[in-house]
Order: structure tokens, then C-alpha cells, then sequence
């Protein structure tokens, strides 16, 4: 029933917005977080969108791409961060947390743009290889 929800409400925003690339990232979000077997590799497709929420967000979309490269980044000690109870860390915690957030800051770009899907700015002119 939830999955059917979901495809409803992610049909209602591409109607509404049917030129916009992240209703694709939304329904990835939506999508993979209702699935009973969402593994982290199913997030993928909403980080090709994490450009766009630069150029939508402004300066929040900069914090949110630099807090969850800097979070995801393989460097970063995550698994040290200790035990909430006896089968969930502190890391899943703070990880479902974040692409939690995510998913909204990408609902809440998308929903930010103008109805109109007019273009901002001019097109970048041809440049001949």
C-alpha cells in the first residue's frame, strides 16, 4: 500500500514538474527507502543528483553535497562511533539519518522550482570539439 502511495504521489510531482531530473532522484529516495530490502547501493541514483541541489538550494544545497561527501567519504572513521544497542551502531543511525535528509532536501528542491518550466538562464553556446 505504501509503494502505491508512493507511485501516486511521485506521478502527481512529475506531473507537475515534467521536466525536472529530480523527480527522478525523488522517486529513487521514495522508492528505495519503502523497500523491504534497501541495500545502500539503491541511494546511488539520487547522488547524481546532488549537483542540482547546489544550483536550486544555493548555499544549503553546498552544505548538504559537502556534509554527505565529507560523511560517505571512505576516509571518514563512521564504524567508530560506536553501539546504540546490540544490532544498531551509531553510523546506521547517523547514515539512515542523513539520507533521510537527503530525501527531502531533494522533495524540497524540486518543489522549490518555479511551475514554469522555463529555463533560468540562457543555454551554454556550441563549443566545437
Amino acid at each position: 500500500m505504501a509503494n502505491l502511495c508512493a507511485l501516486a504521489a511521485v506521478a502527481r510531482l512529475a506531473a507537475l514538474r515534467p521536466r525536472d531530473p529530480l523527480v527522478v532522484a525523488v522517486a529513487a529516495m521514495v522508492f528505495a527507502w519503502l523497500s523491504p530490502l534497501s541495500w545502500s547501493y539503491t541511494y546511488l541514483t539520487a547522488f547524481v543528483f546532488l549537483g542540482a541541489l547546489a544550483l536550486r538550494l544555493g548555499p544549503i544545497g553546498y552544505a548538504i553535497i559537502t556534509l554527505l561527501g565529507l560523511y560517505f567519504h571512505r576516509a571518514a572513521p563512521v564504524g567508530l562511533l560506536g553501539m546504540l544497542n546490540d544490532h544498531l551502531t551509531v553510523a546506521w543511525a547517523v547514515s539512515i539519518t542523513v539520507i533521510a535528509a537527503l530525501g527531502v532536501a531533494c522533495v524540497w528542491a524540486t518543489l522549490r522550482r518555479p511551475a514554469t518550466n522555463a529555463p533560468t538562464h540562457a543555454p551554454a553556446p556550441f563549443l566545437p570539439m
